[in-house]
């Protein structure tokens, strides 16, 4: 559970961020509280120039996962940290239903069949957790780059 706590924590500080550099941006100030997607296309085209193509896709792919991580789709969370090509040590957690006593890896599940429980430990052990506390973190220092770009 700390380990969700201290991803949550970051993916809230990544938008704190953003949000603070829409609201230091005079053409931005109105749009700092649109949802997150919107708001970060909005910083994306205003702060352009400033900003690699690599910049953009951390950007991009830190506001997906912090959608997922605070929606609590774990499954998509961790679908969305392999596409970024984070390695993770999955399928270490085991399901199994004492009705018909099948067993599953809750990796190999969504987060609605692994259950919440299950993917918890599952993105705990596997590393996701970790994994995505980085990409908030790389995110935040993007958006700090652009302060300085704002002053």
């Amino acid at each position: 559970m700390r380990q969700f706590a201290q991803a949550a924590a970051y993916a809230c500080v990544f938008e704190l961020r953003v949000r603070m550099l829409a609201d230091m941006t005079s053409a931005l100030r109105k749009q700092a509280f649109r949802p997150l997607s919107e708001l970060l296309s909005e910083v994306l085209e205003y702060y352009n120039e400033a900003l690699s193509a690599e910049d953009r896709a951390a950007l991009d792919g830190a506001a997906v996962l912090r959608n997922k991580l605070l929606h609590l789709e774990l499954s998509r969370a961790t679908g969305k940290l392999v596409a970024l090509r984070e390695q993770l040590d999955a399928g270490q957690v085991l399901q199994g239903t004492f009705e018909d006593g099948e067993v599953r890896q809750v990796s190999k599940t969504s987060t609605a069949d692994g259950r919440i429980f299950g993917w918890l430990l599952e993105s705990s052990t596997s590393g996701a957790f970790t994994a995505a506390q980085k990409r908030f973190d790389a995110g935040i220092e993007i958006i700090e780059r652009l302060v300085l770009v704002a002053l």
